[in-house]
């Protein structure tokens, strides 16, 4: 009689970065490829118990122009589910 084993989820998500940024300061497109710089603001401490901000490049996103497409769908479905009802209708 086989064995089996439990199910395990091999899903490469299981090992994907979360990407979290403030701002994306920088994009442009050459051969095809569109790219965007994603920036994230950090505080450090520095002498006289002041604290500045520093922003620093937290990934470099590269992507094809039909990507890029659904990438901004995926965003403007979320901001939808964010926005009050009918905020963000498209004229």
């Amino acid at each position: 009689m086989t064995k089996h084993l439990p199910a395990r989820n091999t899903d490469v998500s299981d090992s994907a970065p979360v990407l979290f940024f403030d701002s994306a300061p920088a994009s442009g497109a050459k051969d095809g490829i569109i790219g965007i710089t994603l920036v994230a603001a950090r505080h450090l401490p520095i002498e006289g118990g002041k604290v500045v901000m520093q922003l620093g490049t937290v990934a470099h996103l590269r992507c094809s122009v039909a990507s890029a497409l659904e990438l901004r769908n995926a965003i403007d479905r979320a901001l939808t589910l964010m926005a009050p009802q009918g905020a963000l209708k498209k004229n």
